[in-house]
C-alpha cells in the first residue's frame, strides 16, 4: 500500500518555485523508514523542501530526499519518553499530516 496525498492548495508561483500545500493521510500498513510519496502525488516535478506537521500523537519527519521522499511517523514510548519509530505494518490510515513541497 501506498500513502495518499491530497493537494488543498497549489501549486503557487512565488518566483521560479511553486508551493503545494495538502494532506498525506498514511495507509493500513506503515512501512519501516517511511511512507513513500511521489513528486507526482506531490504536484511537482521537482521537490526541493518538504515540510510536515504534526498529527495528533505522533511527530512525522521528511527523510530528506529530493527524488524519492518518505514521510516517518515517530511516536513517543511510555518506559522512556524517547521517540521511536512507530512499528512496521502499524495500521495508520486514521493519521493524516499536513504538508508544504517546495519545487518545481
Amino acid at each position: 500500500m501506498a500513502a495518499s496525498v491530497s493537494i488543498t492548495t497549489g501549486p503557487e508561483v512565488p518566483g521560479s518555485r511553486k508551493e503545494v500545500y495538502g494532506v498525506i493521510t498514511f495507509d493500513s500498513s506503515y512501512a519501516t523508514g517511511g511512507e513513500a510519496v511521489t513528486l507526482a502525488q506531490l504536484g511537482l516535478s521537482r521537490l526541493d523542501y518538504l515540510v510536515v506537521t504534526a498529527g495528533i500523537g505522533y511527530l512525522p519527519t521528511w527523510d530528506g530526499s529530493l527524488t524519492t521522499p518518505k514521510v516517518l511517523l515517530y511516536r513517543q514510548t511510555a518506559a522512556t519518553s524517547a521517540f521511536i519509530e512507530v512499528p512496521s505494518t502499524t495500521d495508520m490510515s486514521a493519521t493524516t499530516v499536513r504538508f508544504l513541497a517546495i519545487g518545481a
